[in-house]
């Protein structure tokens, strides 16, 4: 496993880059910490390592917290942390919302670690099993083509090493080099969506497919290589003075399934994610867009619309 990280490393950091790693004290973060501490001796890298405390488990989250501290004090690496308020975060969230704020916040927090050190990459051991579960998440929820695609190895400044490493891989490692790591159990409250996948429907589609993952990763590089060919067909919006603009006309004479790729890019610019892009707003907004008429507009997600000015598109802020 190690070797087949280090050719990963080596194809997208160089000597000296700075990379801020993701660490919460899970075996899946430890073991991409160790990794990475071995191919520094051989590639000079800078690591810091950046660890959110969620509070979601009382006590056993600072214990998470203090372990991540201790591998940071052990390997002689920069250590920067950020606990949540999560009283705050339960009063304005239900179980799915308040998982999906974390992740914001988590992400937030990386990001101005990014800033703050210029580094390359915010580094995260999502591996296999995790972009399998990703899927099929989006696939149950109504994702098109791009949700289901999965997580990429490296983009918008994050790098996945570990996303064609399978789970037995990271475990058995772990094993083998003795890592200490916490076990979180709230992986196996079933009143998460993910879970309820992992523990439940996943074990069933591996008894007609024992080598599900290694099946799962094929039929993901062919519909990459399809979602590649559509966004190369797509024509390109342009930023101008705050607005994401583009040509109505060539737009509407696009074929359906381009204008859906088209929509999820341009929503994609706008807001960073197409987390909360429904298969429904894409509907609506087609049929806004591709009404013939001028002077019409659609909310766009969250603080922004889609209007059409004669022949010009427009994203704006309402």
């Amino acid at each position: 496993m190690e070797e087949k990280v280090f050719q990963i490393l080596d194809k997208f950091v160089k000597k000296d880059d700075v990379l801020i790693v993701g660490v919460s004290g899970g075996v899946d973060s430890v073991v991409l910490l160790d990794i990475l501490v071995k191919f520094v001796k051989k590639t000079p890298l800078k690591l810091v390592i950046a660890h959110v405390n969620h509070g979601l488990r009382g006590k056993e989250s600072d214990a998470d917290e203090e372990l991540v501290k201790w591998y940071a004090k052990k390997f002689g690496l920069q250590f920067e942390f950020k606990k949540l308020d999560l009283d705050s975060l339960q009063k304005k969230n239900c179980v799915p919302n308040l998982e999906a704020k974390c992740r914001e916040k988590r992400y937030e927090f990386f990001g101005k670690l990014l800033r703050k050190y210029k580094a390359k990459y915010v580094v995260t051991a999502h591996h296999l099993n995790d972009n399998l579960e990703t899927v099929l998440l989006n696939f149950v929820r109504g994702a098109g083509l791009n949700g289901l695609t999965g997580m990429n190895i490296c983009g918008n400044d994050i790098f996945r090493p570990f996303l064609h490493i399978n789970k037995k891989e990271i475990l058995k490692y772990a094993t083998e080099n003795d890592l200490k790591f916490y076990n979180d159990y709230t992986n196996f409250d079933e009143k998460y969506a993910r879970n309820r996948l992992r523990l439940k429907v996943i074990p069933e589609l591996k008894k007609i497919n024992p080598n599900l993952e290694k099946s799962f990763w094929e039929n993901l590089e062919n519909l990459r290589e399809i979602k590649d060919l559509i966004e190369r067909q797509i024509p390109l919006a342009v930023f101008v003075k705050g607005e994401i603009k583009f040509n109505i006309v060539e737009f509407r004479a696009l074929h359906l399934a381009l204008q859906k790729a088209f929509l999820i890019d341009l929503y994609k610019k706008a807001h960073g994610s197409t987390y909360y892009f429904t298969s429904k707003h894409m509907e609506q907004i087609l049929k806004v867009l591709n009404s013939g008429k001028g002077n019409v507009k659609k909310e766009f997600g969250p603080g922004q619309m889609i209007l059409v000015e004669g022949k010009t598109g427009i994203v704006r802020d309402n």
